[in-house]
């Protein structure tokens, strides 16, 4: 499939988004500076000014979302106002850090990605909790979609859309599966992706939890797992470097995965101020809690 064909797919999927007619990389993009209207997934814009592309969004997904509130999530959702700027020409940081105070990223329908939670064991935030777990699915009330409700009202994805990315493979069948299919942007610029089998290099520990909660690791906290190199497809940020069909000569690019961390805790470039949860109204869940691996080694940068 060609770049434009791919562009027509794409737009018949969005809002409203930039056809590619042409290529895009790390040090820069060349996209058509035409917008095309389409259906909507959301009511979500999507614009380019300059080196940005402008995404205003009221966080209203046309896929199905669960019952909220509900028993483990006692937030009711509700339209919001929220304005990013996606940096076009995404540049490395001089080392990665954890997305602390920001909302890691907005899928293609104007729904942010905000992976960590505000639960911790007994208010400790090194000991912050999951809201995935797969042998408790309604954890902290997340659901079909892995979201669940901010107390503003705020819809977020914590990990793999699958309403949304049912909703794009109408259109492109084969993404997802035979190819990445593209489902939004991080703070930083660099794009996040799903694809079908892609493995995190993310490992429960073995042994007993030091301190804590105690017990055994279950993935009920974010320190139960740890990084083990090249045990994935994915380095320790959840990504890769790589062409992909929007990016033919290459660009960093983050991944959505079905074991954790599910959607990435770590940016690997300088994430846009638009993304800053005060800049959005919200209140930071504040730090701590990090999964332990490469960041707790000198926060080095990714092997490539």
């Amino acid at each position: 499939m060609n770049l434009k064909t791919l562009a027509t797919l794409y737009l018949a999927s969005c809002a409203w988004l930039l056809a590619h007619d042409d290529h895009a990389h790390e040090s820069g993009t060349d996209l058509d500076a035409s917008i095309a209207e389409a259906p909507a997934l959301g009511e979500v814009s999507i614009t380019q000014t300059g080196d940005y592309l402008i995404i205003a969004s009221k966080d209203q997904p046309t896929h199905d979302v669960g019952q909220f509130p509900n028993r483990k999530n006692p937030n009711r959702m509700s339209a919001q106002n929220l304005n990013f700027k996606v940096p076009l020409k995404p540049k490395r940081a001089a080392r990665a850090r954890p997305y602390d105070g920001y909302l890691f990223g907005v899928a293609v329908n104007g729904v942010p990605f905000d992976p960590n939670t505000g639960e911790a064991w007994r208010n400790d935030r090194s000991w912050r909790e999951e809201a995935i777990l797969k042998s408790e699915p309604d954890r902290l009330g997340v659901d079909q979609n892995n979201a669940h409700v901010q107390p503003s009202g705020m819809y977020h994805y914590h990990g793999i859309p699958w309403g949304l990315v049912k909703e794009l493979q109408k259109k492109d069948p084969a993404a997802g599966k035979d190819y990445p299919l593209l489902v939004g942007w991080a703070a930083d610029g660099y794009p996040i992706y799903y694809l079908e089998g892609m493995k995190s290099s993310w490992r429960l520990k073995e042994g007993q939890r030091e301190g804590g909660p105690g017990g055994k690791p279950d993935g009920a906290y974010t320190r139960d797992y740890e990084y083990i190199a090249k045990s994935g497809d994915l380095d320790w940020l959840n990504g890769k470097f790589g062409p992909t069909a929007e990016y033919p000569d290459g660009i960093y690019q983050y991944y959505l995965t079905e074991e954790f961390p599910f959607a990435p805790r770590y940016f690997l470039g300088e994430p846009d101020d638009s993304f800053g949860k005060f800049n959005q109204g919200m209140s930071p869940h504040g730090g701590g809690g990090h999964p332990n691996g490469p960041p707790s080694q000198g926060m080095r940068r990714p092997p490539f």
